[in-house]
């Protein structure tokens, strides 16, 4: 079950959905306790963080009626300390994305977390490590989906998940938060979950092309507590998200004035409470003071909660 490569480390194939642990970690042979041959998820794991060079973990999982590869784990799975790439595209019958409107992914490997007895388990939690990639898995009923913390944790990547949502991408199977900081995100579902959807804290993070508050099609809401938080002392973070929406919730939108060319916010124009429909959206109107031709108009919109969004696109003021 394993590949052995002197420059990239090793390659596990998942072929166990028991979650039993290595017979001998650190050996470089992913073999669990009493059952030979076989490689779990867990053994897996414990294999890549003994070793320094970045390892791969493939899966070839037996599947259940439903076509998906089931692991559920009976406490926390390991914590990711050395580079790897779980790679959940390679079970069979897997694929990415390839729509920019929709989503045909199929994802084939189901983490699913609902077997675990103790408080705060995470599905995946990377510490004080970069490097890694996270990719091709449906994550949920965990505290939370995704947990990357810690120092040098730049150049993890978390890509093309269903994370809080079943199998499909349209059912509320939520974790409690989803939480990162210092990760490339891009073209993962985070929906569902009971905390915010994506936590941000550090800095230099770029969240991209994600759906989050949306089934995995963008069609319909899917809602999280809160779409995205940003937390401390964190700067030059980029969020452009393809879908972020919610349903029938309330929110105060912030409207300011800026100069020509200026989009964020200069001056305080004021704000109104509104609340949003079905699909996470709301028209109003409110009177403003005079703001002179040629300048910009941006806002933001605070939660409940108390998340604030980026600011908007500035549109320019072109009658006054």
């Amino acid at each position: 079950m394993t590949i052995h490569a002197a420059t990239t480390g090793n390659t596990f194939a998942v072929n166990l959905s028991d979650d039993r642990a290595d017979a001998n970690p650190g050996d470089g042979v992913c073999s669990v306790v009493n059952f030979g041959a076989f490689c779990s998820l867990r053994a897996a794991m414990q294999e890549a963080n003994a070793t320094d060079a970045p390892d791969v973990i493939n899966f070839d999982v037996g599947t259940g009626p439903d076509g998906i590869a089931t692991i559920s784990p009976q406490s926390a799975l390991p914590t990711i300390t050395a580079p790897v790439i779980i790679d959940g595209y390679t079970q069979t019958g897997a694929q990415k994305n390839t729509r920019t409107v929709g989503n045909n992914a199929v994802l084939k490997i189901e983490l699913d977390g609902s077997m675990v007895s103790t408080p705060n388990v995470f599905g995946l939690s990377i510490r004080n490590s970069s490097g890694s990639v996270i990719r091709g898995l449906n994550i949920h009923d965990f505290t939370e989906g995704v947990d990357i913390r810690g120092t040098s944790t730049s150049g993890n990547h978390v890509e093309g998940n269903f994370i809080g949502t079943d199998k499909s991408g349209t059912k509320d199977f939520g974790n409690h938060q989803y939480e990162v900081e210092d990760i490339s995100s891009s073209g993962n579902t985070i929906s569902g979950n009971k905390g915010s959807g994506l936590i941000v804290s550090g800095n230099s993070n770029k969240v991209l092309g994600n759906r989050i508050g949306t089934t995995a099609s963008g069609s319909a809401p899917l809602a999280n507590a809160s779409g995205i938080r940003i937390e401390g002392f964190s700067f030059d973070n980029l969020i452009g998200d393809g879908t972020v929406a919610g349903s029938n919730q309330t929110f105060v939108v912030s409207l300011y004035s800026n100069p020509a060319g200026g989009n964020e916010g200069k001056r305080f124009l004021g704000q109104r409470s509104v609340g949003t429909d079905g699909s996470g959206k709301s028209s109003f109107t409110k009177a403003l003071a005079k703001v002179s031709v040629g300048k910009t108009i941006t806002a933001t919109a605070t939660s409940a909660g108390g998340d604030t969004s980026e600011f908007s696109l500035p549109r320019k003021v072109v009658s006054a």
